[in-house]
């Protein structure tokens, strides 16, 4: 059988969107999420915050498990594989007009990021990556503050952040569906029929 995997090659961009979009609907001073690190031209709406992914590191698992099969096309189901995971590092900028507003919002995104004391972290689910699901977690911080930042009001703040997700691959294949069937057989009742979809 020919292997038609296919990877889903967005997934630097839905990463950090789906954070994104988690962010600014639970932080609501927060006017701005920018896919991309902003030019210096660029006029910001601020507060605001800054995502860029960097290229996910596969990590494969020896064990594939199949994740689930979706609708039968063509005679075939299209079947759902985690055959590892990814790790991808973020960076996460916050843009503010001063240090009294970088502070709170900087305070917001850590309480955004961190739900729940014990576990931390937040797990959020990737509609375009097959529904799955991606843990964040908050690893670091860096202020960075200088008296060049201060004199150009630059106020922000660097997060970094490390996404976990499973690395799924799909595959269309002949699968075996157990079906009702409406014939009934004297004194058994209802019978199950296994069928073969070819």
């Amino acid at each position: 059988m020919a292997d038609s995997t296919r990877d889903n090659e967005s997934l630097t961009e839905v990463v950090p969107a789906v954070l994104g979009k988690y962010l600014l609907e639970q932080i609501r001073d927060l006017k701005e999420y920018y896919p991309e690190f902003p030019a210096a031209n660029r006029t910001m709406r601020m507060p605001s915050v800054s995502i860029i992914a960097a290229a996910p590191e596969f990590k494969p698992k020896a064990n594939v498990t199949a994740l689930s099969t979706g609708t039968i096309v063509s005679s075939k189901a299209e079947v759902k594989y985690v055959v590892g995971d990814y790790d991808t590092r973020i960076q996460l900028d916050i843009w503010a007009r001063n240090k009294e507003e970088r502070d709170d919002l900087f305070d917001a995104v850590f309480n955004a990021l961190n739900p729940k004391i014990s576990p931390m972290g937040v797990t959020l689910t990737m509609d375009d990556y097959y529904g799955s699901l991606c843990d964040y977690l908050y690893v670091g911080h860096d202020f960075a503050d200088s008296e060049q930042r201060s004199q150009t009001d630059e106020w922000r703040a660097t997060l970094d952040v490390l996404a976990t997700c499973n690395a799924i691959r799909t595959r269309k294949e002949f699968i075996i569906e157990t079906t009702q069937t409406p014939a009934e057989i004297e004194g058994a009742g209802q019978i199950d029929e296994t069928v073969v979809v070819e």
